[in-house]
């Protein structure tokens, strides 16, 4: 919501009173959805943009108990803990949110990122596989890579960083991460063969 993104005090005088008559109105449309989750779901996200932290948590909150199937609701509230620093109980939301939709690759995936930063790689590995299997995005596929590669399993972070090549070939990164584990395992033909490609890409790059 462009009106949550402004940082009000750049507005002085006849703008800025102009500024809040607009916030007011909006603010009075999202009251008057607020007898709809989806409504409530709006509500939280203009207050969460806007950092009023309490408030977001409330329409989130109300949300869920106006429709309890609904998983955006939870969705929104696990990154709102998760932004706040709260890991586990951002974590028990994100488990919700698999429970009511098991295809949500996108919440696979932030609960993949999130084990990874409580240092359970495990957990990790698992959450981003099904991230990646069920959305087919190469950058799912190369956060998966890389945590098996951390896991010490070489030949299936390989297999991972060529699925994301067969989906995104021209990736500089997913490139660089390939030729990488290839010097680890010192497999140096395929590493230069990477390197080759990379050049190729982007000769001003000699790193």
């Amino acid at each position: 919501y462009v009106l949550a993104d402004v940082d009000e005090g750049l507005y002085q005088g006849e703008i800025k009173e102009a500024y809040e008559v607009a916030k007011s109105e909006f603010e009075s449309v999202l009251k008057v959805q607020a007898d709809f989750p989806a409504g409530q779901v709006m509500r939280g996200q203009y207050y969460q943009k806007k950092r009023d932290f309490e408030k977001a948590e409330k329409a989130y909150l109300e949300a869920i108990r106006q429709d309890p199937y609904l998983p955006q609701p939870y969705f929104n509230l696990a990154n709102l803990y998760y932004q706040n620093g709260n890991l586990e109980a951002s974590k028990k939301q994100f488990e919700k949110v698999i429970e009511l939709d098991p295809n949500s690759g996108e919440t696979y995936y932030s609960l993949g990122l999130l084990y990874a930063e409580i240092k359970d790689l495990e957990s990790s590995e698992k959450n981003l596989k099904k991230a990646a299997e069920i959305t087919g995005d190469p950058n799912h596929y190369y956060n998966w890579a890389l945590t098996l590669q951390n896991l010490d399993r070489p030949k299936e972070a390989e297999s991972a960083y060529k699925k994301a090549l067969q989906i995104n070939p021209d990736s500089e990164r997913i490139l660089y991460a390939l030729a990488i584990l290839f010097l680890q395992q010192e497999q140096k033909q395929k590493a230069q063969n990477v390197v080759i490609k990379l050049l190729q890409l982007n000769p001003q790059n000699q790193d």
